[in-house]
């Protein structure tokens, strides 16, 4: 890549910050539920839903296809947003490997009506695609159990 692209893309990121949400925007914009689906190297599928609660809490129900076996889990927790970055606490996961306490950060890119785009720290993009209020109604409820 060249200097002038490397600039380019630099300068852009750069107006997109400084042009961008507030901390109090981006926590208005990100209340309700957001589906996420991805296709691992390995061939693996995740598919995944946040639900964020104005209260701060929030609930992923996930499920993990691989070849013919679907292996879901969900994670309970707390969020904040900072400096443009979403801030996630595990308080509770049925993943075996996620524990209690588990922490993860990832830099919100854009949210719009539709559509939200983070980078987490390892520099992976993912996009996540919003669930009408119908639908997010009907996913919390059937938590509530």
């Amino acid at each position: 890549m060249t200097v002038k692209k490397i600039l380019s893309i630099s300068v852009f990121t750069a107006l997109i910050y400084a042009c961008g949400h507030s901390d109090a925007q981006y926590y208005k914009d990100i209340v309700g539920s957001w589906q996420q689906h991805d296709i691992l190297e390995t061939g693996v599928i995740l598919e995944k839903t946040f639900t964020f609660s104005p209260d701060g809490k929030f609930l992923v129900a996930a499920k993990r296809i691989e070849g013919p076996k679907t292996t879901s889990y969900q994670n309970e927790g707390t969020w904040t947003i900072e400096q443009g970055t979403l801030h996630f606490t595990i308080l509770h996961s049925t993943h075996p490997n996620i524990p209690s306490g588990y922490e993860s950060t990832n830099k919100i890119v854009k949210i719009t009506e539709k559509e939200a785009i983070s980078e987490n720290s390892q520099g992976k993009v993912t996009i996540s695609y919003r669930v009408p209020n119908n639908a997010a109604r009907s996913a919390l409820s059937s938590t509530d159990g």
